[in-house]
């Protein structure tokens, strides 16, 4: 995805609250994702870092407003903000309760208990 300006992030299931990893992995590879899914998906996410699809009438509108982002440099750059002011919003606590990262912190939680020597968790 870091190759691109634009991914798609479509959710399986058109929920309010349903933001899974498939969200993060677009956000977290440098594209600007055009998200299809949570009606509140702005709760989960740093301002203006994604292009929400619901929000289109059709599909050549969003076409429309995503060619014109390609073409405009410093309105693109703004979906980039992020990256310079450091974690906005609740996207911090979002990305770390996604269930992608529930390896590490299992991780984390038992190396914090003493690794292999600890005791039964």
């Amino acid at each position: 995805m870091s190759h691109y300006k634009f991914v798609f992030a479509i959710e399986n299931t058109w929920t309010e609250t349903y933001v899974t990893e498939k969200l993060f992995y677009a956000l977290d590879s440098g594209a600007v994702p055009i998200y299809f899914s949570a009606p509140n998906v702005m709760d989960f996410v740093p301002p203006r870092s994604i292009i929400d699809g619901n929000k289109f009438s059709s599909m050549e509108e969003l076409a429309t407003f995503v060619k014109s982002l390609a073409n405009d440099l410093v309105a693109y750059a703004e979906y980039h903000s992020r990256r310079r002011c450091g974690i906005l919003g609740n996207y911090g606590n979002s990305r770390v309760a996604s269930l992608d990262s529930l390896p590490c912190r299992s991780w984390e939680f038992i190396s914090q208990k003493g690794g292999r020597n600890a005791r039964a968790l």
